[in-house]
């Protein structure tokens, strides 16, 4: 392969004296001594293959990855044009392992003898010709693809399980209707970053409202007691200018009047230790100073619901992220337009299972939360 040294070399030898043999080729210049159309090529060549060396050799693991979910993104876009032309040659209708199934990962029935169970079987439109084989999801092992599929009424949606580098696909989100004496929530028994004094927290949650007149609970990490320890967040409807998104730390509050109802916005509050911070959508829309620590708190952490109070209304929410520093603009930018940021992350709740009882920590901290009350697997974002 042509060094660097021996790349500037040869244009030294080939500015400086003209008519030169490099590297054992001979080239013939005019009276000027300039370049001819073939030598810019091979300039060009090699600029472009140094260039490219350069950037694998600065990241490789994250190029890697990012080569991984490009191919997760053709998957999730062969799966959903293969259903989609099942459904309109079949006047509508999903393959009938789909008709009785809500949503969840897609078997890998390319085995011989695949363990189903829980997973949802869509050989149909391969046996039909919709699809040559399904598609597995790049480092994905046993008898689930890495994709999910979820159907509601006559929609549907595929995502992929786990995007390395970013969101791939539109995936679930969970819906709580508010109702009963404490509503639909989901409970996070095993908290271990609440338990110790914090400096730094940062809070991301996508959430789609629909809520009345009173108070609406997003996330309450407290002590029970909203002026208590700990830090919340939830909405104020009532409030003029309109609903208010509130931040609280240790009984510190930052508020801003700008959530919307029945859009999907994203939440983002944060703490650097003198700070607070409330984005929505990827724009700051209020700040003040904060308290210096994050007092711990040994109660169980509530999505959807504040503890000890009934504020439970309407709403969707998913990919809830709690980080154990403070998120710069950036950063929040970039979770905004769907990149994982994993530095700091203490909690991670995709909610993009689309059954069953438990949203799962992929935080690696194993905080698995459970739905309680009745709340509904729907199609998200």
């Amino acid at each position: 392969m042509l060094s660097v040294s021996d790349f500037v070399y040869f244009c030294k030898k080939r500015v400086l004296f003209g008519n030169s043999k490099v590297f054992g080729y001979a080239y013939n210049v005019d009276s000027r001594g300039g370049f001819t159309l073939i030598e810019l090529l091979i300039v060009i060549g090699i600029i472009a293959i140094l260039a490219g060396a350069v950037v694998i050799a600065v990241s490789p693991g994250e190029r890697l990855a990012s080569a991984r979910d490009a191919t997760r993104e053709r998957h999730v876009q062969a799966i959903e044009q293969a259903v989609l032309s099942y459904q309109v040659d079949n006047e509508g209708n999903f393959p009938e392992t789909l008709e009785n199934s809500l949503g969840g990962e897609i078997c890998n029935t390319n085995l011989e003898s695949p363990d189903s169970t829980d997973l949802i079987d869509i050989s149909p439109i391969v046996n039909e010709g919709y699809l040559s084989s399904i598609p597995i999801s790049p480092q994905k092992e046993g008898d689930g693809t890495g994709y999910g599929i979820l159907r509601q009424d006559s929609e549907f949606i595929v995502w992929a399980m786990e995007g390395e580098t970013r969101k791939v696909g539109r995936s679930p989100a969970v819906e709580f209707d508010g109702g009963g004496s404490v509503g639909d929530y989901i409970e996070v028994a095993n908290n271990d970053f609440l338990n110790s004094q914090m400096e730094e927290v940062s809070v991301a949650i996508w959430i789609k409202p629909k809520y009345e007149d009173n108070f609406v609970a997003v996330l309450d990490a407290t002590d029970g007691d909203w002026a208590g320890d700990g830090y919340s967040l939830y909405l104020r409807p009532h409030q003029s200018p309109g609903s208010h998104f509130a931040w609280n730390i240790n009984g510190t509050y930052e508020r801003t009047g700008t959530i919307k109802k029945n859009e999907w916005q994203y939440l983002v509050a944060t703490s650097d230790g003198s700070e607070m911070n409330v984005y929505v959508d990827g724009e700051e829309v209020g700040s003040r100073s904060s308290p210096s620590t994050i007092s711990p708190t040994n109660d169980p952490m509530w999505i959807g619901r504040m503890d000890g109070r009934n504020w439970q209304y309407l709403q969707k929410i998913k990919d809830v992220r709690i980080y154990n520093r403070g998120l710069s603009e950036k950063e929040i930018k970039g979770l905004y337009s769907g990149e994982h940021i994993s530095d700091g992350l203490v909690g991670h709740w995709l909610m993009n299972e689309g059954q069953g009882s438990t949203a799962y920590d992929h935080s690696g901290n194993e905080s698995h939360g459970t739905l309680e009350g009745d709340p509904q697997w729907v199609i998200g974002r």
